[in-house]
């Protein structure tokens, strides 16, 4: 696809060293594959040179789906000495583990952000995030032609919502 080929990184450099922690695996959501996806993503970096000559060293975290468990990831993810968080996807207490990884001066790049911390200053979504998606993905499918759109839900009374915003929204 055009990316450089500088060959590997240099292992004598200090490392790059990013994380992420998510859920790997519950009854309800299932984001492991985003950990294997982040390690393998540096892998291949470090295969065409790394970050600027160093390798990248990805430490990850399952955080359960468990406010504490979660915390701890970000205590270890502290501990491992990690510069960010990329593609973070917390799944519970994700207003505390965003306040503790701020806390810990630990960027959150590439997060999904979620209302509760959509002014997070240490925040740095790539695209508009699950919410944002939402709002966003009528347009296209109108602009496509569709028509008729119907709303699937989580089983979330606060979800309920949406239906009202998006008919509002896309009335037309």
């Amino acid at each position: 696809i055009g990316l450089w080929a500088d060959g590997p990184c240099d292992e004598a450099r200090p490392p790059l060293i990013v994380g992420t922690s998510s859920v790997f695996e519950s009854p309800v959501i299932s984001l492991g594959d985003q950990a294997l996806a982040l390690e393998a993503a540096a892998e291949a970096f470090n295969a065409r040179g790394g970050a600027n000559g160093a390798c990248v060293e990805v430490h990850t975290c399952d955080d359960g789906a468990n406010v504490d468990q979660a915390l701890a990831c970000v205590r270890e993810l502290d501990a491992a000495g990690i510069v960010a968080t990329i593609n973070e996807q917390t799944t519970a207490g994700t207003a505390e583990v965003a306040a503790a990884l701020a806390a810990a001066g630990i960027p959150r790049v590439a997060t999904n952000v979620s209302p509760s911390d959509w002014s997070d200053p240490n925040a740095f979504p790539t695209d508009a995030s699950s919410t944002g998606v939402v709002f966003m993905i009528p347009q296209g499918l109108i602009d496509e032609g569709v028509t008729e759109i119907g709303v699937i839900r989580a089983d979330l009374a606060q979800a309920s919502a949406l239906i009202g915003i998006l008919g509002d929204m896309y009335e037309d």
